[in-house]
């Protein structure tokens, strides 16, 4: 037997021995269970309660940071980052591949926001914020399936938008000047067409590069973040100018890597801050692979093209009432949010990223405004991210907040979620029922006891006390 067979199987017995302790039916048993699938419904139930095994609702207080790792050290995963229908496809594909749904479900994500343009937005302190982030997946080994996790959401989003996915997708760039020549270039003047998709699937080149004295990789990609006016003198074209832009980062990179060429000043600089960092492990050894079907492909895939289509008519973006209130309590949290050292400055622009995690969610399930379970996904997926930040450079940096924060709007929430948790909308649930999303009732009109509540307490004029 060779040295890579044996280090193989020692892995497969090692993460079987992990499903078995935790409780979660062996490989073989899931194995079986998908054999067994006799209908598509059946198995849309099926991969909705699968791929729920992997997350951890952990009973906590809804607005929280508390704790983001589990007891192996692994960040929490809250089954309400799963909502909308890219979420969903990431659970349904959860069965028949090796990737891991969080790392699906992060890179669909930020492809969707680019697909979207840049016309919706919401607006915070003057500044404009569009669906554009910038997501990287950070894997222990190279065997942590970061590029199976790129083909499951590509395969997704090439069936959503195929011309966008062909055209206007990049792979990354050796320097500030080129990725500014890029974004300056022709553009689809028929469309107006000003999106790139970058795809970085060795991020730790881009970032050796942007750690060389006079790389000017590092400004360019924090403009970029911010969406002002980048400018860059090229060699062949003198001073060039990009504008009106819409762009968004996807990068692979391995724990180890990303420890040793991300310098400290690039994470007090503000690179670092600007990406969402995303740990994502192999699943569950497939020995063939695994692939998706194509059945589920498209089954998400069509929802997602009319949501699409009406993302392209969306301007500025508002939260609903309850949704504003609910947003008031997370903000104080993030505000009081300090861990110092490398872990603040990396988690240092929270509440921007939150609300463009909002906008998307609520892009990606086809909403006029953004709604609270768009929030609470959006929290869900940024508590995801701050808990991979912890653990990629929790020993480099100072001590975690994981205080609970006791203002009225954050105890009036946690007190309804906790008393409520059994009705509000779950994975589980919804599988049983078939309804495929949360909050208002689509038929009756009524809303969950939660947004009731919020309704019934919030101030009679929400926006006089938003706190953006």
């Amino acid at each position: 037997m060779l040295a890579d067979d044996s280090t193989y199987i020692e892995d497969a017995r090692r993460m079987e021995a992990e499903r078995i302790a935790l409780g979660v039916p062996s490989y073989e048993d899931d194995l079986a269970r998908v054999r067994a699938l006799a209908d598509p419904e059946t198995m849309r139930v099926h991969s909705e309660l699968s791929g729920l095994r992997a997350i951890e609702d952990d009973g906590e207080p809804l607005i929280s940071l508390g704790s983001l790792s589990s007891s192996s050290g692994w960040p929490r995963c809250r089954p309400a980052v799963f909502h909308g229908p890219i979420g969903e496809f990431a659970l349904a594909a959860a069965p028949f591949t090796e990737a891991d749904p969080i790392a699906i479900l992060a890179q669909a994500l930020v492809a969707f926001g680019i697909a979207a343009n840049s016309g919706p937005h919401q607006l915070a302190g003057n500044d404009r914020h569009p669906a554009a982030l910038n997501v990287a997946i950070v894997a222990e080994t190279a065997k942590g399936r970061k590029g199976t996790s790129k083909s499951a959401a590509f395969g997704l989003m090439s069936r959503v938008d195929k011309t966008f996915m062909e055209t206007r997708q990049r792979a990354g760039f050796g320097s500030g000047e080129a990725l500014v020549d890029a974004l300056a270039g022709p553009k689809d003047e028929e469309h107006g067409d000003t999106r790139m998709l970058i795809v970085e699937s060795e991020l730790a080149r881009a970032l050796r590069v942007i750690g060389r004295e006079g790389s000017t990789l590092g400004d360019i990609v924090r403009t970029m973040w911010d969406g002002s006016k980048l400018e860059a003198r090229s060699r062949n074209n003198g001073v060039v100018l990009a504008e009106n832009y819409h762009t968004g980062i996807i990068g692979h990179i391995t724990t180890e890597e990303l420890r040793s060429v991300l310098s400290a000043v690039e994470i007090y600089g503000g690179s670092a801050n600007r990406f969402l960092w995303v740990c994502a492990r192999r699943t569950h050894p497939m020995p063939n692979g695994g692939n998706v079907p194509a059945e589920i492909f498209e089954r998400y895939a069509k929802p997602l093209r009319d949501n699409l289509r009406e993302a392209y008519r969306r301007g500025r973006m508002e939260r609903t009432s309850e949704a504003d209130l609910f947003w008031d309590g997370i903000y104080e949290t993030m505000w009081k949010d300090d861990p110092g050292g490398m872990l603040g400055a990396i988690t240092a622009r929270d509440s921007p990223t939150m609300l463009r995690l909002s906008l998307l969610y609520a892009l990606v399930d086809g909403a006029k405004a953004i709604g609270i379970e768009h929030v609470e996904a959006g929290w869900a997926l940024w508590r995801y991210c701050r808990g991979s930040a912890e653990r990629i450079f929790g020993d480099r940096t100072g001590t975690s907040t994981q205080t609970v924060y006791s203002t009225p709007y954050v105890q009036l929430v946690n007190a309804v979620s906790t008393r409520h948790s059994s009705q509000r909308c779950s994975r589980t649930t919804r599988a049983r029922t078939g309804s495929t999303r949360c909050g208002p009732n689509s038929q009756t009109g009524t809303s969950s006891p939660l947004s009731r509540c919020l309704r019934t307490a919030a101030p009679a004029d929400p926006a006089s006390s938003r706190t953006q």
